[in-house]
């Protein structure tokens, strides 16, 4: 006779679906298609552009624009800067770092978020190299 496995109710919160796959002997994605949980309108695995998956059109440019702001957050905070003191060493207000720092960058262009990394003392690179073959190019930011 087959063990009776738990149900999620009795297993501790953090991590259960994991916990009972690993219980099942499977993968995470084995345990979520089993309980039906990988349908069409429930979780579904993205890309590696979360813009792109909810269907942005500048899906790309959000990307890089966040890798931007990602690597400007975490030299504020490394320096223990406040934002008076960072806005005054990059030039832009205060609440429109503030802004931007909690991820309201649309309308920044990533040229300006470029140069508050320059401002910062930070050496900015872009390389252009030949995609794939057979494939469109990419805008990808290493930090």
């Amino acid at each position: 006779m087959k063990a009776k496995l738990p149900t999620l109710s009795q297993v501790p919160r953090k991590s259960k679906a994991r916990t009972l796959a690993d219980m099942r002997g499977g993968t995470l994605d084995d345990f979520l298609a089993e309980e039906g949980i990988l349908e069409e309108h429930a979780i579904r695995r993205g890309s590696i552009n979360v813009y792109a998956d909810l269907g942005y059109p500048d899906a790309e440019s959000m990307k890089v624009k966040a890798a931007l702001v990602s690597r400007l957050s975490s030299i504020l905070k490394a320096r223990r800067y406040s934002q008076t003191k960072a806005a005054e060493i990059t030039g832009l207000p205060q609440p429109k770092l503030s802004a931007i720092l909690r991820g309201q960058f649309r309308g920044v262009s990533e040229e300006k978020l470029m140069r508050c990394l320059t401002a910062l003392g930070q050496d900015v690179q872009i390389v252009a190299t030949p995609s794939r073959k057979g494939r469109a190019g990419s805008l990808s930011v290493a930090v």
